[in-house]
């Protein structure tokens, strides 16, 4: 019998078609579970959609490939499915969520009018503005507020810094030989002592960890921009909706302060209600704390699989477990001194803890050739460039 998961290698090229007959649907799906979420008296007929959200986000992850048939290599390119599962997940999420609301959301601030404001809820993933984003730490903004105009010129320098950045950490760790290769490359070299072997494979992972933190800085700043230029103008389409993602997490002196406010919260309100809430009300807060995490885990696990090469659920759930515990014990810690995590030995203690356990998530993501994908053109990268340049200066 076929398996209901049909190969990767069926999977249909992104066209005009395919978009439109495969992606867009469910996107329609949850826009119209977020008019219905707004209106009293809708639980029913979300209850009704629910289900054919969840199967036509689940069509779309099995059905397209976002490389397939470009004139790119599919190799270099992998992370782009990787992506578009990762959103048709958080399209299930959300419904689910809104599905089972029993009273209808509420803005905070000043209505943009029914359309609006469901077109909000439904990008709005940090629920600026919005009465269940209860506990939401926003960083504190650095760009240019004077104006629109002036913002937008802030978040296009950004942008461009973010690539420069993010292409030259990729290229670091395509440097450490072996790691480079489109079908995967483990990042610990057994002909090494250990302590070398985990030095070596540490560095990686930290790099790793600082490439993902520019790429997703890079898909902010061009999402600001394009609700900024592109979007209808209305109370939540101005430069105050958008505030940084990131607050310096190099700087974090806890792992409790890492994951609540440094990185970046997208989706903190889905993984507290899919895992933190059922895990609270059987264990209390510890249990919020390791649904949550476990959430998470799963989440990242189902995106490593939309890139068509399989899966480590038990490494990348792992590492989020892993971070739970780190939490518990900061949790102990204060309890027995009486006082939080902190200082540089708390940044000591989170940098150790991180990057340790996500030796584990980072070898799960490039033994599966994560490593080998590039965010341009070898003749566009802007790394590849300055170190030219930097050569035919030095020589």
């Amino acid at each position: 019998m076929e398996s209901w998961i049909p190969e990767p290698s069926t999977r249909l090229p992104l066209t005009l078609g395919t978009f439109t007959s495969s992606i867009l649907p469910p996107i329609v799906c949850l826009y119209a579970t977020a008019l219905l979420v707004l209106l009293p008296r809708t639980l029913w007929i979300r209850l009704a959609l629910w289900p054919i959200t969840l199967y036509l986000a689940f069509r779309a992850s099995i059905t397209v490939d976002m490389v397939k048939g470009l004139p790119l290599d599919p190799d270099d390119f992998a992370y782009m499915n990787q992506v578009l599962v990762l959103a048709m997940a958080n399209v299930g999420m959300l419904s689910s969520i809104w599905s089972l609301q029993t009273t209808p959301y509420r803005r905070t601030d000043q209505s943009g009018g029914l359309l609006l404001d469901a077109l909000d809820l439904t990008a709005n993933m940090r629920g600026i503005g919005w009465s269940w984003s209860t506990g939401l730490k926003l960083p504190k903004e650095t760009r240019n507020m004077s104006s629109q105009s002036s913002f937008l010129f802030s978040t296009f320098r950004s942008l461009f810094i973010q690539l420069l950045f993010a292409d030259s950490f990729l290229l670091a760790v395509q440097s450490f030989e072996g790691i480079f290769a489109p079908v995967g490359a483990t990042i610990f070299d057994s002909s090494l002592p250990p302590i070398p072997r985990y030095i070596r494979s540490s560095c990686i992972t930290f790099l790793t960890g600082m490439g993902i933190y520019h790429i997703i800085s890079i898909y902010y700043a061009l999402a600001t921009i394009i609700a900024l230029t592109i979007l209808p103008r209305g109370p939540k389409n101005n430069t105050m909706q958008w505030p940084p993602l990131f607050q310096s997490p190099w700087c974090t002196t806890s792992i409790a302060e890492f994951w609540s406010q440094r990185w970046h919260q997208l989706f903190r309100y889905v993984f507290i209600n899919f895992g933190g809430v059922p895990f609270y009300l059987v264990f209390g807060r510890i249990g919020a704390v390791f649904g949550t995490f476990f959430a998470s885990g799963v989440f990242h696990a189902i995106g490593l699989w939309g890139m068509g090469r399989g899966t480590d659920f038990v490494r990348i759930t792992g590492f989020f477990l892993m971070m739970a515990v780190g939490i518990t014990l900061e949790f102990a810690f204060k309890y027995v001194m009486g006082r939080r995590v902190g200082g540089i030995l708390g940044w000591i203690w989170s940098a150790l803890w991180i990057i340790g356990w996500g030796n584990m998530l980072v070898e799960a993501w490039l033994s599966r050739g994560m490593a080998g994908t590039i965010l341009l053109p070898d003749r566009w990268r802007p790394s590849l460039k300055l170190l030219a340049f930097a050569k035919a200066n030095l020589m």
